[in-house]
């Protein structure tokens, strides 16, 4: 257990995921169904349309085919240069360019626009991948849908961690995630570190620090995002919702905005829906973008809600 106070407890769905296209359809109902592995979830239809097919061979990320091994490839062949943990100075101070790094055990990616120059504050982007996914994987899908083109040529640095969770899964620590709002919040707070880390690097702006989270990344975004709406200025919650409530441990500081996209075809549709609608009724700057006819999957998502127009969004709303 990490240290944290131990929290209320709500139902909380674990996303049924995978790289198919609807791997959350079934799974509207708000209890824990399916516990996801470093294999990924099992069954709650997370590996098929119906629940019932074969486990994909890609994680829980993105939707973009079962195991996109072309993507991959590209990734390991071409992808970022590597650099020793940013503690102490390294070779990506306050430089552009495209990294993967390590800060305190966690492995991270990160892409630095061509246009920054030191001297100019910029904003920060974190991503939160799916269950069984990895920070390398969805960085790669990041790429496949334009959020590194929209980043040019100085618009934000993009940041994409890897959980530390044994089950590959930031919502996820004990196989339980209503036991685990303490791990979660944790956790955030190990990356917000990591955050000010890169900002002794760079001229991060603080007022400018998002977050954005698809399926069980996204319950994350809400559940840590908002206990810690302090640091952050607005939340992206992407193919997944949870219903009208507010998540533990509590309502957040401040009324953070809170944008969603969600597949109109995903499991986790109505509660994407029912979730904006409650927290706009609580005060909340909000809104929903549909993908129509697409079903759990990030790459759909990101049809509807481009990246500049989510960041856009996000841009227009600093921390107070």
């Amino acid at each position: 257990m990490r240290a944290g106070l131990r929290t209320g407890v709500l139902a909380i769905a674990i996303a049924g995921c995978g790289n198919g296209d609807d791997g959350g359809d079934g799974a509207t109902s708000f209890g824990m169904t399916g516990v996801a592995t470093s294999q990924g979830p099992i069954d709650d239809a997370s590996d098929g349309e119906d629940g019932d097919g074969p486990a994909p061979t890609g994680d829980d990320s993105t939707g973009g085919g079962p195991g996109d091994a072309t993507a991959t490839a590209t990734a390991t062949d071409d992808g970022p240069t590597t650099s020793d943990d940013t503690t102490g100075g390294s070779s990506f101070d306050g430089e552009p360019g495209d990294f993967t790094l390590q800060f305190d055990g966690r492995d991270y990616r990160m892409y630095v626009p061509t246009g920054y120059a030191a001297g100019a504050s910029i904003p920060v982007l974190v991503g939160f991948h799916g269950a069984g996914d990895t920070g390398g994987n969805f960085a790669m899908f990041t790429e496949l849908v334009g959020m590194k083109t929209a980043a040019e040529p100085d618009a934000y640095i993009l940041i994409v961690p890897d959980t530390k969770s044994p089950f590959s899964d930031w919502a996820n620590w004990s196989g339980n995630p209503n036991a685990d709002i303490d791990e979660m919040i944790a956790e955030m707070d190990e990356v917000l570190a990591l955050v000010d880390d890169v900002g002794s690097h760079y001229d991060v702006d603080a007022q400018q620090v998002h977050a954005f989270g698809f399926s069980n990344g996204g319950l994350f975004t809400a559940i840590a995002g908002m206990a810690r709406a302090d640091r952050f200025a607005t939340l992206a919650v992407l193919g997944y919702g949870w219903g009208a409530s507010y998540l533990p441990p509590s309502p957040p500081a401040r009324t953070i905005p809170v944008q969603f996209g969600c597949g109109s075809s995903d499991g986790f549709y109505g509660g994407a829906q029912a979730s904006e609608s409650f927290l706009a009724g609580a005060g909340h700057d909000t809104r929903l973008v549909t993908a129509n006819g697409v079903g759990h999957m990030f790459t759909g998502v990101m049809g509807a809600l481009t990246p500049a127009d989510m960041f856009g969004w996000m841009q227009a709303r600093p921390l107070p």
